[in-house]
């Protein structure tokens, strides 16, 4: 099971790795832009966009929670009724990989939001954002024992 379910994680893999390299390669042209003085910053706004980044995260936190929640949920509830010993690969893959992904691109979003707070503000904490989302990216990233703990908490009973 476990390899099966390996290869079908793999793609989410690639797609969550990607979104670490845009968010840095973002930060990175962005960092140069203004190091450079290639780009002119509007330090008033600082402030304010700092303060909206700090609400989307505030507000994407109990999203991502509930939509894990949901799917976990769901997943519980098949798992009792069908019980797919023979593919749970295929089972346990799709919810695993729309949980990551989901939450992948809330992250991103931040990162990149971030990093436009820099961009814009000139204020060095928007780099704080892209920061903290490629850490979160990277965690996402389904391993062995991720997996694993995914699917003993969801086939465990009540």
């Amino acid at each position: 099971m476990e390899d099966e379910l390996a290869k079908r994680l793999q793609p989410v893999k690639v797609v969550l790795l990607a979104m670490v390299f845009g968010v840095i390669g973002f930060a990175a042209v962005a960092y140069v832009l203004l190091r450079d003085g290639a780009f002119e910053t509007n330090e008033k706004t600082g402030p304010v966009l700092l303060g909206l980044l700090g609400l989307l995260a505030l507000g994407e936190l109990p999203a991502y929670l509930i939509i894990r929640q949901s799917v976990t949920a769901k997943l519980r509830r098949r798992w009792q009724v069908e019980e797919p010993v023979n593919h749970p690969a295929t089972f346990f893959g799709q919810p695993i990989a729309t949980v990551a992904i989901l939450g992948g691109a809330m992250v991103e979003g931040l990162g990149l939001f971030g990093v436009l707070v820099y961009l814009l503000a000139g204020n060095s904490w928007g780099l704080a954002a892209p920061a903290a989302a490629v850490s979160l990216l990277l965690a996402q990233i389904p391993t062995r024992q991720s997996t694993e703990r995914f699917v003993s908490s969801t086939t465990a009973t009540a």
